[in-house]
This record gives C-alpha cells, sequence and structure tokens, in this order.
C-alpha cells in the first residue's frame, strides 16, 4: 500500500473530505466506496456510478470503483462508505475525515483502446496493462472491454493443471497468456503444489511456436 500525506491535493485538486463509513458488504476483494447520489461533493466533482475513485485517510490510499446510493441508511450525504475489505485495508476508524477525488487513468488505458479497436500489442503493453489491473486502476467497464477483447485466450486453469491446451496463433493473445502465466506462477509460490504449477507452466512454454516466446516467459518467472 502506498504511504502518502493526506494533506496532498489528488489529482491537481483540493481533496473533498467526507466521514468515512464501513459498509458491511463482502465485495470479494473488490474495493468499492459509496456516495450518496445527492451528496454535494459527488454534483461538485461530477463522479458518476462505476467511476474510479482515489481515497486518502491517515497516509494511506487505495483506489476503489464508485457505487452512488439514493438510501441515506447505507450511506449519508456527509459520509463515504467503503466495504469490508477497502475499509480494513485503510485501518482507520468510523468518522475520521477521508479524503476523495476522481483517480488519475491508468497508464495503460491507450494500449486497451488499440487492442479493442483490433491492433496488436506487444508484451510491454500486455504486462503494463497487468500491473494496472493488479493494482485496482481499471473501472469494471474498461476490464470487461479488456477481457472481451480476449474471448480467444486459452483456459489458464487447464495449463496450470497440466491439460493439452493449444497456444493461439495470434502474436498479441501469446503475449497476453505469458504475461498471466507469470501472475499465476508468482501466485502459486506459496501452495503445496506450486513445483507443480511450475513444471506445468514450463512444458507449456515449450509449446510455442516461436522459442523467443517460451523464453520470455521463462525468463520473466525468475
Amino acid at each position: 500500500m502506498t504511504s502518502i500525506s493526506s494533506d496532498t491535493p489528488l489529482n491537481g485538486k483540493a481533496p473533498v473530505h467526507l466521514a468515512l463509513r464501513r459498509v458491511a458488504i463482502d465485495t470479494y476483494r473488490e474495493n468499492v466506496a459509496y456516495l450518496h447520489r445527492d451528496c454535494a461533493a459527488c454534483r461538485a466533482e461530477g463522479f458518476q456510478a462505476l467511476a474510479k475513485v482515489e481515497i486518502r485517510v491517515n497516509g494511506r490510499r487505495i483506489l476503489a470503483s464508485l457505487n452512488l446510493v439514493d438510501d441515506p441508511s447505507i450511506v449519508g450525504c456527509d459520509e463515504l462508505g467503503l466495504s469490508e475489505d477497502a475499509f480494513a485495508q485503510l485501518g482507520a476508524e468510523a468518522g475520521v475525515p477521508a479524503a476523495i477525488a476522481q483517480a488519475e487513468p491508468a497508464a495503460s488505458i491507450p494500449a486497451l483502446h488499440r487492442k479493442i479497436a483490433g491492433e496488436r500489442l506487444s508484451r510491454d503493453d500486455f504486462l503494463a496493462i497487468m500491473r494496472d489491473i493488479a493494482e485496482h486502476r481499471y473501472s469494471k467497464i474498461e476490464l470487461t472491454a479488456f477481457v472481451n477483447s480476449l474471448d480467444k485466450m486459452p483456459d489458464l486453469d487447464d495449463i496450470v493443471a497440466g491439460r493439452e491446451v493449444p497456444v493461439p496463433g495470434e502474436i498479441d493473445l501469446q503475449y497476453a497468456v505469458a504475461a498471466a502465466l507469470v501472475g499465476r506462477a508468482i501466485r502459486a509460490r506459496d501452495e503445496a503444489n506450486a513445483n507443480d504449477i511450475l513444471g506445468h507452466i514450463l512444458d507449456y512454454a515449450g509449446t510455442f511456436p516461436q522459442r523467443e516466446m517460451g523464453v520470455m516467459l521463462v525468463s520473466d518467472l525468475h
């Protein structure tokens, strides 16, 4: 988690402060913020549903997807609600002032737009997109657009399980598969079957028609 001063202007603007409120909703690892639709800050800043917002409390910072609500029993006009996981990440008490602003667009958004337009992406483009996704910088709409652009992606679960999976013919999809498998390998390091998963990924790396692609995948695993 990034440690920064909560007094620093957000997104080049003076931050809007609202009272922090814990909303007892389990959003399964997704940071979700809640603002009342009639909140003065909501109208002044132009916050829209599903937008990405940046929230800072006591030197800690998170990014979250914004939901607008009409029920004051969920969140009042002077409050900023956070889902269970998001609230826990900030480690703050309910009622403390929280700064909220529009989040800066993900640096990889131009690459996403090129992919949606049908262009091929480089390995660095895919790694940048994966990094921004991992850091919660994509909105649901942007993430859905990216996933839909990869509908020809092979099943990664089958790959890590050692099942026979054909390599996609498109070079940009091969980059996407390689980047995703590196992420899988990193997350599996502490699992009991980590060696099996890594072995299956290495076996798959050997099936790439272009040897350089397999070499890049293997090198990124170390």
